[in-house]
């Protein structure tokens, strides 16, 4: 990854702001994972047939981005996302 030690520096910047508002001391990130999943989420039936469908999940440019597609985030089951197929 190009920018990993950018991103890696932000986001250890991120958790010390965090730590400050919040007076708690989670700690800081020490890697950055190279692939992550994209979660799509907000979306009723008729998009998810249509354009979801059209623009992501059936895109060959994102085939090789793991992904998992909810309309309502409230029914999420994390079993279910961190078992999604994918890479």
């Amino acid at each position: 990854m190009e920018r990993k030690l950018e991103i890696l520096s932000s986001h250890k910047e991120y958790m010390k702001i965090i730590n400050n508002i919040f007076h708690i001391s989670l700690p800081e990130p020490t890697n950055i994972e190279d692939k992550v999943m994209l979660l799509i989420f907000g979306f009723d039936q008729d998009q998810k047939s249509g354009r979801l469908k059209k623009l992501i999940t059936e895109n060959s440019v994102y085939s090789n981005i793991k992904n998992y597609s909810i309309g309502n985030i409230k029914g999420i089951a994390m079993e279910n996302f961190w078992n999604t197929k994918g890479l």
